[in-house]
């Protein structure tokens, strides 16, 4: 068949890989999830919530066993397709060039949009210690609580400077069974809000001044990040600096492509076909690294 040798073919997979790597480098999954490998269907994620302690080195070590939190991701299978037409591929076979980038954009997005998802269903599905993502009472394990579901108080500058405020103070009271914080450095988070609250966010956390030429304290604290999935006026801050994350991207199989050029399919069909599949899913992290500031 003219046009698809075997160097074309290696060479479009070759520069679809090459795409979703360079697109995933750009992408909010990236930086709000911890990739885990996966060997099977799905995975029980027992090591979710273990923050292993140090202690003084008395007679013998005091050994962190793996808790049974029986948190399971189960992975799906998912796939992206072009089709051409033989004749079309015969006459030009870079028709193909084109639409690689996007192909490979999509399949990387995708990992976004499953992340999404999840974050949609923060107060319904459940997370490793058996209470939603977002919950007044997660429990900790010095017998004590946290509370990541928090009111806000309005969508001004002011009151997002108070419910700021209140988040970051919540955050460092969470603490270990020591008594010491579980979070010590928050770092810069980063905060997922709607394109609605777009202008207040640069206001408050991206101007060193204000109008009136008043120093603006929350100027660069937080990275504010419209996402048009998001609507209305919660938002969300995430701390992105530990190795913890709130989103776990369990991956079975990476994204593999390849043409189906067979003389039965162009018999059947007069079409060639490029796709991919992978096998993957996004599930909670850890709750201490992301709260919602509900505005409802």
């Amino acid at each position: 068949m003219l046009g698809l040798t075997a160097e074309y073919k290696r060479a479009t997979q070759t520069k679809t890989f090459k795409a979703i790597d360079e697109a995933r480098q750009g992408l909010l999954s990236n930086r709000l999830c911890i990739e885990v490998p996966s060997t099977s269907a799905s995975e029980t994620h027992e090591w979710l919530g273990q923050m292993p302690e140090v202690k003084e080195f008395f007679d013998e070590r005091s050994i962190e066993g793996l808790k049974k939190w029986e948190f399971i991701i189960k992975n799906r299978h998912f796939e992206t397709t072009l089709g051409f037409k033989k004749k079309e591929l015969d006459d030009n076979p870079e028709i193909v060039a084109p639409m690689i980038p996007g192909m490979a954009l999509t399949a990387a997005e995708h990992f976004d949009e499953l992340m999404f998802d999840v974050l949609a269903l923060g107060e319904s599905a459940l997370c490793f210690d058996g209470k939603a993502l977002f919950a007044n009472d997660h429990p900790l394990e010095n017998g004590g609580s946290f509370d990541n579901l928090l009111s806000g108080s309005g969508v001004t500058a002011a009151n997002i400077a108070t419910d700021f405020n209140a988040w970051v103070a919540m955050a460092k009271a969470i603490t270990k069974r020591n008594g010491h914080p579980l979070i010590r450095n928050i770092g810069k988070p980063v905060i997922l809000h709607s394109p609605a609250l777009e202008a207040v966010m640069r206001l408050r956390f991206k101007m060193p001044t204000y109008a009136g030429g008043e120093t603006n304290d929350l100027f660069d604290q937080a990275e504010p990040i419209a996402c048009g999935e998001l609507t209305g006026n919660d938002w969300y801050p995430v701390i992105t600096s530990r190795p913890m994350k709130p989103f776990v991207l369990q991956n079975r199989e990476n994204w593999k492509f390849r043409w189906e050029d067979s003389e039965a399919t162009i018999f059947h069909t007069g079409m060639v076909y490029y796709g991919g599949d992978a096998r993957y899913n996004i599930g909670m992290g850890h709750p201490a690294l992301i709260a919602k500031v509900d505005n409802t």
